[in-house]
């Protein structure tokens, strides 16, 4: 298993608007092939910073599968708008070392 660790950044006037749809996309997380979790949470010293976490069987579930899935759209759709910027993604291992 791997984790995509996701530093999203919203407009500070849409946090309400994007707490709530990020809420709900994270069905699109969890019905994709090789989702496990999805979760995210709010920087409490940068307003609008958020870190999302999800488990994924592979890192190619995640960057090849879900990219170009029916899932992957809707969750663009549902949270996309809200970006201020890219996100930074990276993948970490679920290996302790």
């Amino acid at each position: 298993m791997v984790y995509e660790y996701a530093y999203v950044t919203v407009d500070i006037d849409e946090v309400a608007g994007s707490e709530a749809a990020f809420a709900d996309a994270k069905k699109y997380h969890l019905d994709a092939n090789g989702g496990k979790t999805a979760q995210i949470v709010r920087s409490v010293d940068r307003p609008g910073l958020y870190l999302l976490r999800v488990a994924w069987d592979s890192v190619e579930d995640h960057t090849e599968r879900f990219a170009v899935s029916v899932n992957g759209r809707r969750l663009d759709a549902a949270i996309g708008h809200y970006f201020v910027e890219t996100p930074q993604v990276i993948h970490i291992e679920d290996t302790a070392v």
